[in-house]
């Protein structure tokens, strides 16, 4: 299927039966599609929630399936005019309408015919699919295979990002939702089953994340990832191609990592009590402008996120673990904190777009060949000159406090022994850090490190 520029919509034999139901399930209603969701469905208000949480980065690939007359399309674009934004609808007589509202944005907006159950693109090459008032459109069988194939051309940590008919909410919304659940392919929709579709179709992390009120009915937002491929580890530095015996390592390493965590994720924050203060000390040593926009990777339960963000910091925590990042939404108060699980040796994010990346008490974690890589991602994704931050182990100076320290934590830290014998700082230098200052906490027993990127990496 070719892709179609805004100036050049082809159009096909109008006489074929679509594999769809029209808008409002009648075809002379198309031209008053626009009108009626502005007025009646609250579109102006559901849509900008939508694509807000999708927090599309600059360089991503966004597909707006269904995309009707590309009312969505058209504000994804406008929300991150760097994004690549391509619209796809089964719709010839709603295409046309979209391409006539696309040219006069003059925005760089791709328009594509094809249906949601058999997409024309490649697997692998979406890094958000959003999908508006579209499923209600599909048969039962149909929801299926097009939610397969969104998982198909989305890239693993990929999203898909849905507003769709929910279940009724409140008393007001039931007799709304019943009625256009008989006009519509909405049934199953009303009765909540959504969620339970897209965990079938290999989606993690569902969830339902706003609901609004509507004369059709409860509309509800959804979000869900295709999950990450922890276990196949490829690495992004082309000069460091690994040794079998290594890459066996990483494979043992990624699938213990969330059996691991998630036994211990109910009881992390009560079994690491004693670092709790250490939070707002690396804060408060780390010194950031006012504002600033952080990383923290391997955020767990998100401690640090919210320590940053206290001082007003937007951040964004990432971490293996969907266990330990459930704890850290649920605990999560500020609206400047988000979590997503993401890898560390491939963060989803563009090079220079962080002033901070930290990461705090989880090097030693991680087996050298991983953290070697999350070290050079922190220093790629920061900016020129950004800073780069460090808390975790190290051994006090007295000889008898480090005989203790060393022979005690390591009963319980896998990989701490190789941790605290190698070469930190060598490490920082080799990733591309210049060390600026240094800090011994808990009595020696850990340190913070706080670097720059060094011009150039």
């Amino acid at each position: 299927m070719n892709k179609l520029k805004p100036n050049r919509l082809e159009t096909k034999n109008t006489d074929e039966k679509p594999a769809f139901i029209p808008a409002f399930n009648r075809r002379f209603l198309t031209p008053l599609y626009d009108p009626m969701m502005k007025l009646l469905a609250r579109e102006p208000t559901f849509k900008p929630r939508l694509v807000e949480q999708g927090r599309i980065e600059k360089g991503q690939r966004i597909l707006d399936l269904g995309c009707g007359t590309a009312t969505l399309t058209i504000l994804i674009k406008k929300t991150q005019p760097h994004a690549e934004v391509i619209g796809l609808d089964a719709d010839h007589e709603i295409l046309k309408i979209a391409k006539t509202k696309v040219a006069e944005t003059g925005l760089d907006i791709m328009l594509d015919y094809g249906t949601a159950t058999k997409l024309p693109y490649s697997d692998r090459s979406f890094d958000r699919v959003y999908a508006s008032m579209v499923f209600h459109h599909l048969t039962p069988k149909d929801k299926t295979w097009a939610l397969r194939e969104v998982f198909r051309v989305l890239k693993p940590g990929g999203e898909l990002h849905v507003a769709e008919l929910g279940k009724p909410h409140n008393p007001l919304m039931v007799v709304p939702s019943q009625v256009i659940g008989r006009l519509e392919e909405a049934s199953d929709l009303v009765k909540g089953k959504l969620p339970l579709m897209l965990r079938d179709a290999g989606f993690e992390q569902v969830e339902e994340t706003r609901r609004f009120m509507t004369l059709f009915g409860t509309f509800a937002l959804y979000k869900a990832q295709r999950p990450l491929e922890l276990c196949q580890p490829r690495p992004r530095f082309a000069h460091e191609e690994l040794k079998p015996r290594t890459l066996d390592e990483e494979r043992k390493y990624y699938s213990s990592v969330k059996k691991v965590f998630r036994v211990l994720a109910p009881f992390y924050d009560t079994g690491t009590v004693f670092i709790s203060g250490l939070r707002d000390k690396a804060v408060d040593f780390t010194n950031a402008a006012e504002s600033s926009r952080i990383l923290d990777v391997a955020t767990g339960t998100g401690k640090q996120a919210f320590a940053f963000a206290k001082k007003g910091h937007d951040v964004i925590g990432i971490d293996l673990s969907e266990d330990m990042l459930k704890v850290a939404k649920k605990k999560n108060r500020f609206e400047k904190v988000r979590f997503q699980v993401a890898d560390a040796t491939n963060l989803p994010f563009e090079g220079n777009s962080f002033d901070v990346s930290c990461v705090s008490f989880a090097l030693h974690d991680m087996i050298p060949s991983v953290r070697e890589t999350a070290l050079k991602e922190m220093v790629r994704v920061a900016k020129p000159d950004g800073t780069i931050v460090i808390v975790d182990y190290a051994l006090p100076r007295n000889r008898i406090s480090r005989f203790l320290i060393y022979n005690f934590v390591k009963l319980y830290e896998l990989y701490y022994s190789e941790f605290i014998k190698s070469d930190l700082e060598a490490l920082l230098k080799k990733s591309g850090v210049e060390i600026k200052e240094r800090l011994q906490v808990l009595l020696g027993v850990g340190r913070i490190l706080k670097g720059r990127k060094i011009a150039g990496d």
